[in-house]
């Protein structure tokens, strides 16, 4: 989902209908809490099995089912694609239509 509205914004961008914006202090606030929440998702996502299981990473990948490794590349992905997808909305806004 997260892909198909950044290839929009990206679209969108391209047809000169949100243009590149310069940060400014709600920009970049707002680009701070984008990047503390996917590096918390990242933390938490990498130090689940050592807080919950008391086991490292490469246990689970060697005695785990494959489907917790692909868990934690789906997760990983997943927070590049949305750190994309709020970078884009971040330093881009909507150009007003004239009427």
């Amino acid at each position: 989902m997260f892909i198909l509205f950044t290839l929009v914004i990206v679209r969108n961008l391209a047809s000169k209908q949100r243009i590149w914006t310069s940060l400014n202090v709600k920009r970049s606030l707002l680009l701070l809490i984008l990047t503390l929440l996917v590096a918390a998702i990242l933390t938490f996502t990498i130090k689940a099995p050592k807080i919950f299981l008391e086991v490292p990473w490469t246990f689970i990948k060697v005695w785990g089912p494959t489907s917790i490794t692909a868990f934690l590349y789906n997760v990983i992905a997943l927070c590049l694609v949305f750190y994309m997808f709020g970078l884009l909305l971040i330093l881009s806004k909507k150009m007003k239509l004239p009427r």
